[in-house]
């Protein structure tokens, strides 16, 4: 995902994100600010502003707010801002790897006096599965298969030759660490794919030395 924003002043922007209970974010937007006293460590989060409107109701004025209460952030990049500008600049920052879940993203902008300012917070809901890891990719026996905690309970592997030919397969799995036995196939290239409830989710290339 891609994080993106305009500044200008500013020395350098740090990038965290808190990883937050799914549930507690049903409905709720992100609009607020976390305070913190250091820019440069991991930081505490007490509350987050989920949402904050107004509304006049005769003479009077009604406030409603929502909060949840929050983790602790994680610093997942710096970017080097241009310095002094009479334009706007934009930036773009990319998480590579993010965790599934509801993320909170905010900036720490970083002035050259050593001053800083906190962005409003974003949440982005992550639904996309980590990858199952495999390895090695070029073997003379066994791979190992590691299968993430945020699959299902019906993950299915088949191993393929280059022909499309069906080899062998495992269904019925959890999530953990599996060992899939090459000694008996010759020399070549298998694909090993993941399936899970009978929708493929991911694909992989093995080299049988």
């Amino acid at each position: 995902m891609a994080i993106e924003w305009s500044s200008d002043n500013v020395n350098w922007t740090t990038i965290e994100y808190d990883p937050l209970n799914d549930a507690l974010f049903k409905g709720g937007s992100g609009d607020g600010y976390a305070m913190n006293t250091s820019p440069l460590a991991a930081s505490p989060l007490p509350v987050t502003w989920l949402d904050f409107r107004g509304e006049q109701v005769r003479d009077r004025v009604k406030l409603n707010w929502k909060t949840a209460n929050g983790g602790e952030y994680t610093r997942i990049g710096i970017v080097q801002a241009a310095g002094n500008s009479l334009s706007t600049r934009s930036y773009e920052f990319w998480d590579e790897a993010p965790p599934t879940g509801t993320l909170v993203y905010r900036l720490v902008q970083v002035d050259f006096d050593g001053r800083f300012n906190y962005s409003k917070v974003v949440m982005i809901r992550n639904t996309a599965k980590s990858a199952a890891k495999v390895g090695p990719n070029q073997t003379g026996g066994a791979i190992t298969l590691q299968l993430p905690a945020d699959w299902g309970s019906n993950i299915e592997w088949r191993l393929y030759n280059l022909n499309g030919q069906l080899l062998e397969q495992r269904s019925k799995l959890n999530a953990g660490n599996y060992t899939i036995d090459l000694s008996g196939c010759s020399m070549g290239t298998y694909q090993l794919t993941l399936w899970e409830n009978g929708e493929l989710i991911q694909k992989e290339w093995i080299l049988r030395q």
